[in-house]
């Protein structure tokens, strides 16, 4: 699974900062997973202009998981989804209008289930993948396994650390 940490361009990086950041913006996170009233479709901003969040269910083994897609708006311009969920028309019109989606992100083994979704309407979107993903979705196509070194394409501007098993 890889870790991606955001650092928005307009806030302090001084740790102390950044944790207040994100204590007080915490609700707004979980608020949709636990039942909260995120409309179906629709991204929640996180940051504006900067980060939205979309929740979503994943059914396995007869399980309902919770999971979130967040969309991350580079100072380029350029748009990253990470963990993407399904997409609709009116989902797609909304993340493309945001920017030209550069790049789809699979950060764990469980979070490629909708990338070709994403795919079908992202064509021109890159799609990098933590290590392990490649055996658990065979005919998934991919750009890059991720590592503990950022692709160039957010590199300087966000964080990334590959979490390894622990055997």
């Amino acid at each position: 699974m890889a870790r991606i940490d955001y650092r928005h361009p307009d806030t302090n990086a001084e740790k102390g900062v950044r944790d207040n950041f994100w204590k007080s913006n915490v609700r707004s996170i979980r608020a949709p997973m636990l039942g909260g009233s995120a409309v179906a479709g629709s991204l929640e901003v996180f940051v504006p202009g900067a980060l939205w969040l979309r929740a979503y269910a994943v059914s396995l083994g007869g399980a309902r998981i919770n999971a979130r897609m967040t969309v991350i708006k580079l100072r380029s311009g350029e748009i990253l989804i990470h963990s993407p969920c399904p997409f609709d028309e009116a989902l797609t019109a909304e993340v493309a209008a945001l920017g030209p989606v550069a790049a789809i992100i699979a950060p764990g083994n469980f979070h490629w289930l909708h990338v070709r979704s994403c795919q079908q309407v992202f064509p021109q979107a890159v799609t990098c993948i933590c290590p392990g993903v490649e055996q658990r979705a065979k005919e998934l196509t991919f750009d890059e396994v991720l590592g503990d070194e950022a692709p160039a394409l957010w590199q300087g501007e966000l964080s990334q650390v590959l979490l390894r098993d622990r055997a």
